[in-house]
């Protein structure tokens, strides 16, 4: 994307508080000025999609929006690196949430980047499925990667998160999100090479139990939006 049609695209949604915020973070780097443009829209949908609520003066998503989280969730490569949405969406929710965005309610403009950002998520996911998930296809059914990128994230995984992982081990090899050939041994091998961490064991774990209700609330919320 050039930087004309960039502006042009912008300028049309009549969006010059957003605009002019983007510029002044990529004057001087053009190269991934798609990807921030990209994830701009996102930000602007998870902001603006439904009604938020202001808690200790912070916005709050409510309703469709903090129960389709997942739809938001998407990576990208460049230069053999993998971005996630973490790279850029959330500097982007600090740096919006700071914004009068009541400037940027106008209907028609909300209309067209709903329409654009589902065209945009739909291409994404299709286009960079085999990139993402190619590497992790011996472990994981297709499709199911992801959700263990964002549970990942959620809990935080280290060398320390025994208890979580031998969760997520359990709960996806219950649903066969996990190949049934797939050991704890295994996971566990393949979780420390991956992310150059040193966790030593996982164990078994009855996901039903009252110490598990939590993570299985998350995990079965995340499943069912990635639609698993």
């Amino acid at each position: 994307m050039d930087k004309s049609k960039f502006y042009n695209f912008l300028n049309q949604l009549d969006s010059s508080i957003l605009l002019s915020n983007i510029l002044k973070r990529t004057e001087n780097s053009f190269q991934n000025v798609e990807e921030i443009y990209n994830n701009n829209l996102c930000v602007w949908y998870f902001n603006n999609s439904d009604e938020r609520s202001v808690e200790s003066d912070e916005f709050v998503p409510v309703n469709g929006v903090a129960k389709d989280i997942g739809k938001l969730n998407f990576s990208k490569y460049q230069d053999g690196l993998e971005l996630t949405e973490k790279d850029f969406i959330e500097n982007e929710l600090s740096h919006i949430a700071k914004l009068d965005l009541s400037l940027l309610k106008k209907p028609s403009y909300k209309k067209q980047v709903k329409k654009y950002i589902n065209l945009l998520h739909s291409k994404l996911r299709d286009d960079e499925k085999l990139p993402m998930e190619g590497g992790h296809l011996s472990i994981f059914a297709p499709g199911a990667f992801q959700l263990w990128e964002v549970l990942f994230e959620e809990w935080k995984i280290n060398e320390n998160s025994r208890a979580d992982v031998s969760f997520i081990f359990e709960a996806m090899r219950r649903d066969r999100l996990i190949h049934p050939t797939v050991s704890k041994v295994n996971f566990r091998d393949w979780i420390n090479e991956t992310y150059e961490i040193s966790l030593k064991k996982i164990e078994f774990t009855n996901i039903k139990q009252s110490n598990n209700r939590h993570r299985l609330s998350t995990y079965s919320n995340l499943k069912q939006a990635y639609k698993l």
